[in-house]
Formats: C-alpha cells, structure tokens, sequence
C-alpha cells in the first residue's frame, strides 16, 4: 500500500499494515527549515515552491502532505486586512481587526478571496503537487474553522462577548465566515486537494463551554462539511476537548485531530468505530524539548493506547514549533513504521534542490 492509500484505510476505519503518521499543517516549521517566510510560500515561482514541499515530503516520508500550509490568514489578506507573513520562524498574524462590528461584513467581497494573486500562486503550486506527488501522498489543505475566522477577522475578545450578548449576530458573522473557507476550501479541492482540514482553535474547550460549542459551533461545522464534496475532512479543535468527544462524530468530519490535553484511551472509548482519529504527541515538551528516544517512547505509548482500533493516526498535538528537530520527525515516523531506518531519502539538508 502506498502512503496515501494507508491513511485513506484508517479514515475509512479499516485495518492498517502500520499506524498511519501525519503532522498538522506546519508551514512555519516547513519554510524555517529553508530560512524561508510563510510569504516566501505564495510569492516565490510555483516551481520553486512545490520543489521544496515535495522535497519535505521525501525527507519525512509522512502519509500527508500540505499545500498553503499555515495560510490560513491569506483570506483576510484578500479580504483587505492588514497582516504579517513576511518573518521568518513566525506564524502570520492578523494586525488590526478587520471589522469593527458584524454589520461591516457587508462592505467585504468574497469574490476577492478567488481574486487574490496570493491565492492564485497557491493554487499553481497545488496543481503541480497534484500532478507530481499525489499518487503516493494524501494532499491536504488547511482553513480555519467558522468561530475561529471570526475571530480574527472582529477580534477574539470581541467575538466572546458578542458570543454571549449577541448569539444570534453571532451566528450571522459565523454564516458569513463558513461561506469565506468553503470558497476557499473549493478553489483547493478544484487544483487537487483530497483533504482539508478546519481548524476551530478558538472553540477549544479551554475558551468556550461545551453549551456554546454544540449551540454555535458545531451548526456551522456541520453546515460546513456538508457543502464540500470532498471524501475526506478533518476538523482540529486545539486545547481540552475532553467535554466535546461525543459531538464530534455529528460534526460532518470524518477525522479528528486533538491535543495533548485529551486522553487517547479516553478520546478511543468515545470515537472508536464512529470516527477516525489523530494524536496527539505533546508538541512542545516532547516534540520541540525532547529528545529524539523521548519522541520515540511518547510515539510508541501513543499508538499502544490506540491499539486494536481501527482508525487511530499518529501526529503531534498541534504545529510543530518551528524550531523543532527533524530528526524529532524522524523519531515519529519510526515508530508508525516499527523501523530502524525512517527513509532512503532521509536527509538533514537544508537545501530546497533535491
């Protein structure tokens, strides 16, 4: 079985000949390796851009790969805000709120996101990912979630009170948001992506309750996932989501991501057999802090807590931090592997030829 046809077993909760090993997104750690910025990943020739992720690719020997990864604010970017892209080793940040207030969203284009040159050289570099890698690799692409994009296009502290005062202007915001990521989400899935991802950060169980995530959220989300017809969708939620397992399933998703905060065993007793599922390797402590044996051993704990179901996907956390190791990588996908050696073509340069 190739890489791709591996994680497309356990999406579709069938056994596996080895654990399926991915990372989430991590565009920051990706370019940092090449002392390059996430600008650098939509200005640079689509060419140059795809060498590199496809030379990622050949290093680490994942089972996914991304296109536009950490780009998730280039939509705001066409929408007119301000914001940054250009430092290197950092994620893109959204400088001043996009909008003051939900009324607002009715000066804002969505037709722009489609416009974008940005977005544009992206999806060039999807294209040639389609036709290069995908045979052997699964091809994803990221967006944030609803209740997150509203957050950073209003402002996040904004967006939580107006989450209490005004659930119904709320919604509306969210409405428009969950149209923003399905055009984008679709010009993707046109130029070859078989996977995508949202990521609803904001409605971690450490920020909102599990009353507001199944009453704001979760509509949205399944609004969402059933307007893009694609056979695979993840859905991320950063933090404790502990509380929220069993709505997961009605979410639309047919893969979930979580945080180092969940119980494998836990999250395995509610989602297994619903859902496939992915983890959740301490990002920072073990990924970025640890050593490449303690990498080794929490991969290893991961997968034997997930043992016997059918579903499970080893991955860190969240991100990877930018600094992290990639022998780290190497440690992590040895243990989905059961290997000594992670890859022929495993490689520390970090030159972008191949």
């Amino acid at each position: 079985m190739t890489n791709k046809e591996i994680l497309l077993s356990a999406v579709n909760l069938n056994k596996t000949p080895r654990t399926p090993v991915i990372i989430l997104s991590s565009g920051v750690w990706t370019y940092n390796r090449y002392g390059l910025s996430l600008q650098d990943a939509f200005t640079m020739a689509p060419e140059d851009a795809a060498k590199l992720i496809i030379n990622n690719a050949n290093d680490l020997n994942l089972d996914l790969i991304w296109t536009a990864a950490d780009c998730n604010n280039i939509v705001l970017k066409a929408l007119g805000a301000k914001t940054t892209f250009n430092i290197v080793g950092n994620a893109s940040t959204v400088d001043e709120p996009l909008i003051d207030n939900i009324s607002d969203i009715v000066n804002l284009d969505i037709n722009n996101i489609e416009r974008s040159p940005e977005i544009q050289n992206l999806l060039s570099v999807t294209r040639i990912l389609k036709e290069n890698i995908s045979d052997e690799y699964l091809l994803g692409v990221s967006q944030w979630g609803p209740f997150t994009l509203a957050g950073q296009m209003i402002g996040i502290e904004n967006l939580m009170c107006l989450a209490i005062e005004d659930e119904s202007g709320v919604n509306q915001l969210l409405s428009f948001t969950k149209k923003v990521i399905i055009k984008y989400l679709d010009l993707f899935k046109q130029s070859g992506t078989e996977l995508i991802c949202v990521s609803e950060p904001s409605a971690s169980g450490d920020m909102i309750s599990p009353k507001l995530f199944e009453s704001l959220v979760l509509p949205h989300l399944k609004s969402l996932f059933g307007s893009i017809d694609i056979s695979t969708r993840m859905l991320h939620v950063c933090g404790n989501t502990t509380k929220i397992l069993d709505l997961i399933p009605s979410s639309g998703a047919n893969l979930f991501s979580f945080d180092h905060k969940v119980n494998i065993s836990e999250a395995a007793n509610v989602l297994g057999g619903k859902i496939a599922f992915a983890g959740q390797i301490n990002p920072v402590s073990i990924m970025l802090e640890g050593t490449p044996d303690e990498v080794l051993i929490s991969a290893q704990s991961c997968i034997n807590s997930a043992k016997n179901i059918n579903g499970y996907v080893l991955m860190p956390g969240c991100d990877l931090p930018p600094n992290t190791r990639i022998e780290n990588v190497f440690s992590m996908v040895k243990a989905a592997h059961n290997i000594n050696k992670v890859h022929k073509y495993a490689r520390t340069s970090n030159t972008v030829d191949g």
